[in-house]
């Protein structure tokens, strides 16, 4: 058995913590939170304790740590949970700032932490089967990709951290950063960036396009926070389509999936699991073992953010931005 601690108990939190609970060989012994009746009430539903920092835990036997904190305290937790455990998640983006994110990789490095970026569409059913689909040879040479993520500006962030592009990267490092992610982790690092981003009526990132470039393949990709507040009852809406040269993917969060090839277009069954119990498992198993968690390699973590920052600069200087392999 597995003991764990949830660092942060907001929306990801929660989420995890319901995880966790269907997770066999898991058990969460504590939540963390400044927020005294978020914590408790946390604590509550996963019947454990609630303590307002981890120096409390000191005494404890952590197998893991679970950071579910806003982007900008993701170092200094890491830090704090590296005096308990080796074996962390943390919540994507690992940080923003290029001097965050290369202390916090040192950080990794100097203390062999066995760290997992919770990138969580590596876990997505759709996606893990378009992937395989990729691998196999269905699809063939891949020619074309696009991805889109949209939804209202979320309202659960705590103080709008959000809306601050400083603390959170934008829907750059927090909503396109799912996306980019995947297509870095199936194709590598692109040939060259292009970006470009409107604003709403009170200057804050609405929609963001983006095209990753390839020898022979474009990755296209939006991410919204400015939808209407009834688009899709208020959710999230994304799409994944993936053309080659024999077939092609189409996969959404409606659990629609389908194979086009030359023949016609066939429906495929979703088996409907969780991406995120799907992600903590792997990741459980991964304590279990002691090793480290391949399928999210921190320095294929760090060729993403790398990319995220080459958009970033393409918004911002109006060019398309070439990247050194």
């Amino acid at each position: 058995m597995q003991r764990g601690v949830i660092v942060g108990c907001g929306a990801m939190g929660k989420c995890h913590g319901e995880a966790y609970s269907k997770i066999e060989n898991a058990r969460i012994i504590a939540v963390v939170d400044t927020d005294q009746a978020k914590g408790e009430a946390l604590a509550e539903q996963l019947q454990c304790k609630w303590v307002a920092s981890l120096e409390e835990l000191k005494q404890e036997q952590v197998d893991f740590v679970d950071i579910c904190l806003p982007t900008f305290l993701h170092l200094p937790a890491i830090r704090e949970a590296a005096f308990l455990t080796d074996k962390i998640i943390c919540e994507k983006p690992l940080a923003v700032k290029k001097e965050e994110i290369e202390e916090t990789l040192s950080l990794i490095r100097e203390k062999n932490l066995k760290l997992m970026v919770a990138h969580v569409l590596r876990f997505f059913e759709g996606y893990v089967k378009t992937k395989e689909l990729i691998e196999d040879g269905t699809l063939g040479a891949i020619n074309s990709i696009s991805c889109t993520r949209r939804q209202k500006m979320p309202a659960w962030s705590g103080n709008n951290w959000f809306a601050n592009t400083a603390l959170s990267g934008g829907l750059v490092f927090d909503l396109l950063i799912h996306d980019l992610d995947y297509v870095v982790w199936m194709l590598g690092k692109p040939k060259a960036v292009v970006g470009h981003v409107t604003y709403s009526e009170e200057k804050s990132p609405a929609h963001v396009k983006v095209q990753l470039h390839y020898e022979n393949c474009t990755a296209d990709m939006v991410a919204s926070w400015g939808m209407p507040r009834g688009f899709a009852e208020g959710g999230l809406r994304s799409c994944l389509e993936v053309i080659g040269e024999n077939a092609m993917v189409y996969s959404d969060n409606t659990g629609s999936f389908v194979v086009t090839d030359h023949e016609g277009a066939k429906e495929y069954p979703m088996e409907g699991y969780d991406g995120y119990e799907a992600e903590l498992r792997y990741f459980v198993e991964c304590c279990e073992q002691g090793i480290s968690p391949e399928k999210v390699r921190v320095d294929s973590v760090e060729v993403s953010l790398e990319v995220a920052h080459a958009v970033s600069r393409s918004m911002e200087e109006q060019r398309i931005i070439y990247l050194e392999k």
